[in-house]
């Protein structure tokens, strides 16, 4: 993982895999549940580099799985209280 000029970026075996802004936290949520989910890096792993909760990483997987990659890019509904 490197962040140069408001840019991270993602690297496997020396190979640049993903690249987002630094404020894109969304972007930020699916990396963390694509490698886990492709057993890229281990959840240990993921939260001592990511510096997340183990949990997570666990919804993050499971958001990935269940619902895939456009699931991190959609708008939060937001529901009206009703009176």
């Amino acid at each position: 993982m490197s962040s140069q000029d408001g840019m991270t970026c993602y690297f496997s075996d020396l190979e640049p895999i993903f690249q987002h802004a630094d404020k894109d936290q969304a972007s930020r949520r699916l990396i963390i549940g694509m490698l886990h989910v492709t057993n890229k890096i281990s959840q240990k792993r993921l939260t001592e580099v990511f510096g997340v909760h183990r949990n997570t990483v666990s919804s993050t997987s499971a958001q990935f799985r269940a619902k895939g990659m456009a699931s991190f890019f959609e708008k939060k509904r937001v529901e009206a209280a009703q009176f």
